[in-house]
């Protein structure tokens, strides 16, 4: 092995185009050693990925040689159509290496300011924001693929909706220009926060929210709003409820998880200073779903768990406005 000063004095040799490859060569080296691959292609079949017809979405193929980059091509057994492996993804038309879309990731769970994003990354922001909803579009439906169970806990959040606030000006209270929504968490970590609509809710609001994500007969932790009574009714739920007295200590106990939820999802919303009210939901789908991943960071790291889902997921979106999502 070359002692430490080679290392420099041949660095020091390097043309600044040399250098730049060196540097390109060496983070892929790098990503062939944590990833298995240093490409889309390579990592997606380590993943195990099955290649789905982008147009009929039928996995029934054969295998049809190779394109221009050597990757392999199919063709449908069901429409004809040829395809690679990403044609039915969101990398399909991206043209950034791996390596940058990961670390898009990384500043993606910190949920940085896309400028932030575009300065550390060297990317455009209209690309920034692409991606962003690139990766939103694989968890849309994330929240309905789980259910709430044991002891559960519930309750109602708050936010301005600006274009209301921009139209009818500030109005103390629960008023008609605020955002309500619906978020849940139970014992093991599972999350749930859902657009109910604006002002305060009404029983059916709330019934509609959570009908499908807390299981029949669990245990529903509560403040005793009497919004909540047909939740329990319909889904014959046992309740232990504590009203909403910030200096109650039995309150402050029993509410914790909740409470602390709350704060968080109101932490995170303030981060995306400029997002646009229909986008919301889709900002509550992708916190619910790292918050996830992140209880979960010990036994696989938050970020190549996060580029497994995006590289097997079969979501496909084509623009910010319009969009194409695999059934």
């Amino acid at each position: 092995m070359c002692p430490e000063t080679d290392f420099y004095d041949y660095v020091e040799s390097l043309s600044t185009n040399d250098l730049l490859k060196l540097e390109k060569e060496i983070r892929y080296r790098k990503f062939r050693i944590k990833l298995g691959g240093d490409n889309f292609f390579k990592v997606a079949k380590g993943f195990d990925r099955t290649p789905i017809c982008p147009k009929c979405k039928s996995n029934k193929y054969i295998r049809f040689g190779l394109n221009k980059q050597g990757e392999q091509r199919y063709r449908c057994k069901e429409c004809k159509t040829i395809y690679n492996l990403m044609s039915s993804s969101i990398f399909n038309s991206i043209k950034k290496d791996l390596p940058t879309f990961y670390n898009f990731i990384v500043l993606l769970t910190y949920n940085v300011p896309l400028d932030m994003a575009n300065e550390i990354i060297c990317i455009s922001r209209p690309t920034a924001l692409l991606w962003r909803h690139k990766i939103f579009e694989t968890v849309d439906d994330y929240q309905s693929s789980f259910k709430l169970k044991g002891r559960v806990w519930i309750d109602e959040i708050y936010v301005d909706d600006p274009a209301l606030l921009l139209l009818n000006g500030p109005i103390m209270g629960l008023s008609k220009n605020k955002i309500c929504i619906a978020v849940g968490i139970d014992g093991y970590k599972h999350v749930v926060a859902k657009i109910i609509g604006h002002g305060k809710p009404t029983k059916e609001g709330i019934y509609e929210a959570f009908k499908e994500v807390i299981e029949e007969r669990a245990t529903l932790i509560h403040d005793a709003d009497k919004t909540h009574e047909k939740l329990i009714k319909e889904l014959n739920l046992k309740e232990e409820y504590y009203k909403a007295y910030i200096k109650d200590k039995e309150y402050s106990q029993n509410m914790l998880m909740i409470n602390s939820l709350s704060s968080w999802i109101k932490r995170f919303i303030y981060k995306y200073v400029g997002m646009k009210t229909k986008n919301l939901q889709r900002y509550l789908n992708w916190f619910t779903y790292l918050f996830q991943v992140k209880q979960a960071n010990e036994r696989w790291p938050k970020n190549e768990r996060i580029l497994r889902h995006l590289l097997i997921d079969d979501s496909k979106f084509v623009g910010i406005y319009k969009k194409k999502k695999a059934n």
